[in-house]
Order: structure tokens, then C-alpha cells, then sequence
């Protein structure tokens, strides 16, 4: 069985050094006292690519109910939003918190196998190409070179720093995990207003995190709404009281950003930032 990775070890000494909590301890179901940063377990785990985080964001899941929920849960939405922040260094390839899945290409969706990761964050190195196809601990290994990486350290450490300060405050606020955009790299999140162009038509499209989007056309103030989400290589929308498909290409570009069809009529979708 492997050791834990290098990505993994580090992140664990970061967590360790800026939030001193988490190095700390909670009571189990069975009466035993057990570490709130976790290595061991599924044989994701057992790979040495997993960490978990234990932080209770729902009463029901714990023994011990002088723990302050508010604050745990606010402290597992703030960790991830900050993990979420700083992926272009720290390479991670998931997490999963409450009922959330942040996971390329399927930031937004919900995970629903469990409640179980209402009792923690989640968050691993393993190449998703390869999660659930049985592979080898070996070819688990030798295909996540994301694993190694171990350059985050000082600024997850000056990130998680200032969220230790407010929770130690009691003054940390929680965050809604819907909210949370997918990235901040400008060609991977259509979260912000577009300016839409389908052959003679010109519309308006403002994207929010939350997943909703509605168009709007500036000659008539005709408009509309629906959803968008993340599909491998491209973002699919759902218009409402609408027979148009649509979905856009990614990574997003100005020219060719998608496709739609409209009364059975293909056409190309070319979108700017406004």
C-alpha cells in the first residue's frame, strides 16, 4: 500500500500549520478519539492520493453534540471556496463537500451517492480519467502526476491563516457551495454578460454562478431564461418554453463559442465578453 503522496502530505502540513483545529481530534460514533485530518480509508484513500478533512456541517451526523455546527460547517464551505481559488497551484482533481462535486468537467453538479461528506471535505490527486475503472494501485500512480505537487504550501498557508482568524473570531460566514464559480480563468467560467451573435440575431446573455442564465435581446427587450452546466468539452443549456438546443465549446472562445438549433436549423453560436 502506498505512503501518502507528496501533494497530500503537503496540504496535511499546511492545514496543520494554519488551522490548528483541524490538527485536533472529534469523538466517534464507537467512543473512540480520532484525527479531524484523515489519509487512511477507501482504497481511493489506501492509494495515498485522498485527504479528508472532518468537519460537521450537519447536527445528526455526530456523536458529540457540543460541537459548534455553525461554525464547522462555515469553516468546510470557507476551506473549499479558498481550495477552489488556488487549483491552478494546487492541481487537486476533486472535492467533494455537503452535496457538492467540484470535479472537472462536472463543477455544479450534485453528488447524491451519500450524505457522507456532510461530515467532511474530501479532495484527492487522482487523475478522474481513471477513478472508477478498477485500475491498479500502480497505474493509479504513475497516471496522476498531479500527485506530486507540492508548491502550494506557503500560499495555502496564507490563505487558510486569514479564514482561521475570522473562525477563531467566531466571525466566519458560510457560503453557499452553488455560488462558488467553477474557476477564475476567464476561458473556463461563462459566469459574467455576454455578447451574443446567431447569424441576424444579436442577444444579451448574463451567466451566474448559481447555474441559471437568461438572454435578452437589446432591440425589443424581448428576453428569456434557463440553465447552463458543465458536459465534457462544452457547457449545455436548457432554455425554458423553448424547442432550441444550444451548448458552447470549451475552452471558451470569442470566435465559434457554440452551436444552437432553432426550429430544426443549426447555426453557429460566436459570443463576446461584454
Amino acid at each position: 500500500m502506498a505512503g501518502a503522496c507528496p501533494a497530500v502530505r503537503t496540504l496535511d502540513l499546511a492545514v496543520r500549520t494554519a488551522i490548528p483545529f483541524l490538527a485536533g481530534t472529534y469523538l466517534e460514533w464507537n467512543g473512540q478519539q480520532m484525527g479531524r485530518l484523515q489519509i487512511p480509508g477507501n482504497p481511493r484513500h489506501q492509494m495515498g492520493v485522498c485527504l479528508d478533512l472532518i468537519l460537521f456541517s450537519d447536527p445528526s451526523m455526530s456523536k458529540d453534540k457540543s460541537l459548534d455546527f455553525r461554525m464547522e460547517k462555515a469553516l468546510a464551505e470557507n476551506i473549499v471556496k479558498a481550495f477552489i481559488d488556488l487549483q491552478s497551484v494546487m492541481k487537486w482533481t476533486e472535492i467533494i463537500l455537503q452535496d457538492r462535486l467540484f470535479w472537472e468537467p462536472e463543477y455544479f453538479r450534485h453528488y447524491g451517492d451519500d450524505r457522507l461528506h456532510f461530515t467532511h471535505i474530501h479532495i484527492d490527486w487522482m487523475t478522474n480519467s481513471l477513478k472508477g475503472l478498477g485500475k491498479t494501485e500502480a497505474e493509479v500512480l504513475a497516471g496522476s502526476p498531479q500527485k506530486d505537487e507540492t508548491g502550494f504550501y506557503a500560499v495555502v498557508v496564507g490563505r487558510l491563516s486569514l479564514i482561521n482568524s475570522l473562525f477563531t473570531a467566531g466571525t466566519l460566514s458560510s457560503i453557499n457551495l452553488a455560488t462558488i464559480p467553477k474557476t477564475a480563468s476567464p476561458d473556463g467560467s461563462p459566469v459574467g454578460t455576454w455578447n451574443v451573435r446567431v447569424d441576424q440575431w444579436r442577444w444579451i446573455y448574463t451567466f451566474s454562478a448559481d447555474g441559471t442564465v437568461t438572454w435578452r435581446d437589446p432591440l425589443n427587450n424581448e428576453n428569456g431564461t434557463g440553465t447552463w452546466d458543465f458536459e465534457v468539452g462544452k457547457i449545455a443549456f436548457k432554455w425554458f418554453n423553448s424547442t432550441s438546443t444550444e451548448s458552447w465549446f470549451l475552452p471558451l472562445k470569442p470566435m465559434k463559442t457554440g452551436t444552437t438549433t432553432m426550429q430544426g436549423k443549426a447555426y453557429d453560436v460566436n459570443a463576446a465578453r461584454a
